[in-house]
Order: C-alpha cells, then structure tokens, then sequence
C-alpha cells in the first residue's frame, strides 16, 4: 500500500521461456494474456486493474509451468 492509502499497482511478468502454450493464463485473464502463433504467452496489458486482480492471479495460479507472477509496479515506471 502506498502512504496516501491508494493500492500499489501489480505488473505482470511472463516467461516466455518457461511458457509451453497451454492457455489457461487467456482461460482465466483474456484481457490480460494471449497465446500467440509460436504458442508462447504474450501479456496484452502489464498493470493490473484493481477489480481484475482476483482474475489474473488465478492465471498465475494455474500456469502449470510458473511462467507467470505478479509483481509491485514501481512508482513512476510505465512500460
């Protein structure tokens, strides 16, 4: 949390080393995560919104090859 009491954003952070296809990041969060043609998962929006937040952290959960996690997003710093 930050000191005015605002929640600090989360960043999404995806392996694409680690990804094998499988999907179930688009099943669970498909505005946030794709599958692209190479069938690696490609991140269509890093910062998560505050009601989808419940949502990609399933996507998290269920990527069986822990490709994916949730990191704070530093003050200031847009990708």
């Amino acid at each position: 949390m930050s000191v005015s009491g605002e929640e600090t954003p989360l960043k999404i952070v995806a392996s694409r080393e680690l990804c094998r296809g499988h999907g179930q990041c688009e099943l669970f969060a498909p505005d946030y995560f794709q599958i692209d043609d190479d069938a690696l998962v490609v991140v269509v929006k890093d910062e998560v919104a505050p009601e989808d937040v419940i949502a990609v952290q399933d996507a998290v959960t269920h990527c069986p090859e822990a490709a994916l996690r949730l990191e704070q997003a530093r003050d200031g710093a847009r990708q």
